[in-house]
């Protein structure tokens, strides 16, 4: 978990050629700290009535792939909150709403608008010049949580860390990340052999495992846009 002193047990195998036996040597046991490395992927800003339409204060959507298409996910606090989208932190190449709420963006348009207060999944794609605005309310799910793969253990998010976290008890099993009580938005860590987990969530990604029981805290952090989610499962 990033920011947690670990041990990391290492030793060293050393071969020559393919047919001699290896030398292994004795375990030597390290002890370090983690951490996350903020990944700056192009961006884009999210300015309206929630932060005071102040473009060079806005919390931003990421490309990872660097395509044009953005998501994060930025918490709303009051119900009818407007807002738009700028590829900078001014006012000069604004994108709006073409003013058939169907979702299609348009240059200078009108105002994007979210009818309740909540945690919105925003994305944004320039190319085809389309969005959606989706809320979302997070929960854990799956064999080591106490209602199995059959109910949901809620996460309640935690304004001041713009965090969702939960105080759960675990079973030895797995759990994934997923939001709405349904499959539509999951995340797990890791997809197959070729992509091991490595703490930062996938969109679909595999079961997420609880080696030992006990009570965990749970956080599943979305604020810092798509590239850099995280998550810790911490007993």
């Amino acid at each position: 978990a990033p920011g947690s002193a670990g041990q990391v047990d290492v030793r060293v195998v050393a071969s020559l050629g393919t047919s001699a036996d290896p030398m292994i040597s004795a375990v030597s046991t390290l002890t370090a700290t983690p951490y996350l490395v903020f990944v700056t992927y192009p961006q884009i800003f999210v300015p309206g009535g929630y932060q005071g339409w102040a473009p060079d204060k806005a919390p931003f959507l990421a490309s990872a792939s660097d395509n044009k298409v953005y998501e994060g996910y930025i918490n709303l606090p009051d119900p009818n909150t407007e807002f738009k989208l700028t590829p900078a932190r001014n006012w000069d190449n604004d994108f709006g709403d073409d003013g058939t709420n169907t979702g299609k963006l348009k240059a200078k348009g009108s105002n994007l608008k979210a009818a309740d207060a909540g945690y919105y999944q925003i994305k944004a794609d320039l190319n085809a010049l389309t969005y959606t605005v989706t809320k979302t309310s997070w929960a854990v799910i799956g064999s080591a949580t106490p209602g199995g793969w059959d109910a949901d253990t809620p996460l309640t998010f935690d304004a001041t860390s713009n965090t969702w976290k939960g105080t759960i008890s675990l079973k030895v099993g797995e759990v994934k990340f997923r939001a709405n009580r349904a499959w539509d938005i999951n995340l797990g860590d890791g997809k197959g052999t070729s992509s091991p987990p490595d703490n930062q969530p996938d969109y679909g990604g595999d079961n997420i495992k609880v080696t030992e029981a006990g009570t965990y805290t749970v956080t599943l952090d979305l604020s810092k846009a798509e590239g850099n989610y995280s998550y810790s499962i911490e007993k």
